[in-house]
């Protein structure tokens, strides 16, 4: 004999009651509401800026400070090793630097560990430079997780001045053979303003091997006060989380002429530039979780944004001759989570003179979850 039983709500006693349903089965069944169990509002984020405000077509005009080394091309900065011996400071292998050029900075599969430096005659206060910008060229063996460290050093006391960061997370390391600019602001360095004489360079985890690889024409850069470089980010208000399903990035030159010739069918749009623009440093990406960077990409062109899985030209236009614009449209497998608890952001570092773009815009589809 079966046991009677209820489905009761314990606030208010009520019972939930069966019906028969009117079908050729006389079936009987629960009559149930269901409501979400999270509750989200949509919105279209702006990637914005202290400084610019959302517009990322900046004029950023960068010039040298100090020029730190290029292989001994050039009497600059010294170089020593301070632990191991698979350093060349004027391997002949690779060369970066155009004018009277030969040499860089060979990194042959060094050892954890090890560690070298640039090192300047005298103390320098670092209230004029705003980028650490170098060239790198990998030839083999650089892999998900080595990480290669740079970082400030004071000789005189024999400390390290600010944090370290991951060489690794300014630019595309898998991409081998290629010379690839490296562009980090000394603010994640948490150099700006300090003083220091020397660079460090350290080999702090590889996968196997460490990589082979050059550096050459490393220099600090500095921008005026009125172009400094631009950061564009989002991030979640306390108390939510952010949930981001695409990035929309819209491009707009007003002097492009994209006029198809001789009946050709599709958009005339340059993969190696923004719009006749160039972006030597590259447009960087960055994620970063808990003031760790999770994940960084460098673009220096349209044609690098479409090697992003996910990444499409979704919209274009043009007046013929003039006034060409195109939107690219990034959507993510499964929404990235930016949690207001553990400070995550997403930025877009500018360190090169977009200007000569008309418009240059960043979006991000998103809702949001309240968690209080």
């Amino acid at each position: 004999m079966g046991i009677d039983s209820y489905i009761t709500d314990p606030s208010n006693h009520n019972n939930a009651h069966i019906i028969t349903h009117n079908d050729k089965d006389k079936s009987n069944a629960l009559v149930v509401a269901t409501h979400p169990l999270k509750t989200y509002e949509n919105e279209t984020r702006f990637f914005t800026s202290d400084d610019y405000g959302i517009n990322m077509n900046i004029g950023v005009d960068l010039s040298t400070t100090y020029n730190i080394h290029d292989g001994t091309d050039h009497d600059y900065w010294l170089a020593t090793a301070i632990t191991g011996v698979k350093f060349t400071f004027d391997s002949t292998d690779q060369n970066h630097t155009v004018i009277d050029g030969a040499a860089s900075v060979k990194f042959d599969n060094a050892a954890e560990t090890d560690t070298m430096e640039f090192l300047y005659t005298t103390d320098i206060v670092l209230d004029n430079s705003t980028i650490l910008n170098m060239w790198v060229y990998v030839d083999k063996d650089w892999k998900a997780q080595d990480n290669i460290v740079i970082y400030g050093w004071d000789s005189g006391t024999g400390n390290q001045v600010g944090t370290e960061v991951g060489m690794q997370d300014y630019f595309s390391f898998l991409d081998y053979d290629i010379w690839q600019n490296i562009s980090i602001p000394l603010a994640d360095m948490e150099l700006t303003g300090k003083t220091i004489d020397a660079f460090r360079v350290r080999i702090v985890n590889s996968e196997g091997k460490s990589p082979k690889f050059y550096l050459d024409d490393i220099l600090l850069q500095g921008t005026p006060e009125d172009f400094p470089i631009g950061q564009f980010s989002i991030k979640p208000e306390s108390g939510t989380w952010l949930y981001i399903k695409d990035f929309q990035m819209f491009f707009a030159q007003d002097a492009y002429d994209s006029t198809v010739v001789g009946g050709a069918s599709m958009p005339v749009i340059d993969y190696s530039s923004f719009l006749g623009v160039a972006a030597a440093n590259g447009i960087q990406y960055q994620r970063v979780n808990n003031g760790e960077v999770t994940f960084s990409a460098t673009i220096h062109d349209t044609g690098d944004f479409l090697q992003l899985g996910g990444t499409h030209i979704s919209d274009y236009g043009s007046l013929g001759t003039t006034k060409t614009w195109f939107k690219l449209t990034a959507t993510h497998s499964v929404p990235l989570i930016l949690k207001a608890e553990d400070n995550d952001i997403i930025r877009w570092t500018i360190s090169d003179n977009m200007a000569g773009l008309s418009k240059m815009i960043f979006t991000a589809s998103c809702y949001i979850e309240d968690r209080t």
